[in-house]
């Protein structure tokens, strides 16, 4: 037993088990899968219930690693993968009640009628209400001037979008063109990885269909704002979304970004400990977190909800409010300091064209 309970706390728990198999005695069977429960090791835990069939003894286990990665889920904002491993109403309700207590009062309401939840989750306007002012104290929300968001499924669409999106800045006014750039696909979808792409200005949202409007419709307008060198672009992670976009589009207009400034890289040169995700970054500078709870969604079918197109749009467009956020804050601190210098040539295969000849 004392040899057991050492190699479980060092970390050697399959040396444990091996143990186990070989002694092949109830007691030490039984004490293995104790010493796991009781340090809060579900998952070898229930492998090891599993293996030597114990469940009867020991029903917890099952319940207790369910529970544990439904936490694990709903921390990423995977809602439906939790509700896929909760196969009783008392599991279900507490994925409800979680939606309610971070703010996701629609959210939550949603599945509490899609699960027949209402005997277990009798919510009322007071916990409404009380949800929505959480949502609006911790999450960033669009601004109504961004309304409304323009779904880009026709070429007449497409030159909608041209029209904002391509506009070159006035000299007078002093200020740059900024557009946010965003991806979203269906990872199980090879034959079209990128579903939509989303593109925002601090005024406008644009959801572009990548799923049924043929690339002949948006290739000259992409490439004419990814060359524009007078237009910044901006995206966090942006390298293998452009990857991605590039393998759909055959015709080369997602081959290069130029004037583009990578988030993650402008947010580091703050010094401020901002964190490491998207959320994170949004916290940190504008001061409200950035709701993920639809981040995994089924972005291939059509039409798309209203929930879905909100949350695309704010992707982007918090690019855009992070950008200039963050450039006032270096600018503050260097006068010479400017978007365009911070700017760099971002290219779908990592390489510039030249490189990658020589290197063929």
């Amino acid at each position: 037993d004392p040899v057991l309970h050492l190699l479980v706390h060092f970390g050697n728990v399959q040396l444990a088990v091996d143990l186990a198999k070989a002694v092949d005695t109830p007691r030490v069977k039984v004490f293995l899968l104790m010493t796991l429960v009781a340090a809060s090791l579900w998952k070898d835990a229930l492998i090891v219930a599993n293996l030597f069939n114990l469940h009867d003894d020991f029903p917890q286990v099952q319940t207790k690693y369910k529970e544990v990665k439904i936490q694990r889920y709903l921390k990423k904002g995977l809602i439906e993968a939790a509700f896929a491993i909760s196969d009783d109403k008392a599991l279900q309700a507490h994925i409800v009640w979680h939606l309610l207590r971070v703010g996701q009062q629609s959210l939550a309401m949603e599945y509490r009628s899609r699960f027949q939840l209402q005997e277990q989750v009798p919510i009322t306007e007071a916990d409404l209400a009380q949800a929505a002012s959480l949502y609006n104290d911790t999450f960033l929300q669009l601004p109504s001037v961004v309304s409304p968001i323009l779904f880009v499924d026709t070429p007449e669409k497409v030159q909608q979008a041209r029209a904002v999106l391509c506009r070159r800045p006035d000299p007078q006014e002093g200020r740059l063109q900024v557009v946010g750039m965003d991806a979203e696909w269906a990872p199980v979808n090879k034959s079209k990885p990128v579903s939509i792409l989303q593109l925002a200005t601090h005024e406008a949202a644009f959801i572009f269909d990548l799923v049924h409007l043929p690339v002949s419709a948006y290739a000259d307008v992409i490439a004419e704002l990814f060359c524009a060198p007078d237009i910044i672009k901006c995206g966090f992670g942006f390298a293998g979304d452009l990857a991605l976009l590039n393998s759909v589009a055959p015709s080369g207009c997602f081959a290069q970004l130029t004037s583009f400034v990578e988030l993650q890289t402008l947010a580091s040169q703050t010094g401020m400990a901002w964190g490491k995700s998207l959320s994170d970054c949004c916290e940190m500078f504008l001061g409200r977190k950035l709701s993920k709870v639809d981040r995994i969604s089924e972005w291939e079918k059509r039409p798309l909800s209203d929930r879905q197109i909100t949350y695309a749009a704010l992707d982007a467009w918090c690019l855009v409010e992070l950008t200039v956020r963050i450039g006032h804050i270096l600018q503050t601190r260097s006068a010479d300091w400017t978007l365009l210098w911070a700017s760099q040539t971002l290219y779908a295969s990592g390489h510039p064209p030249a490189q990658q000849q020589q290197e063929q």
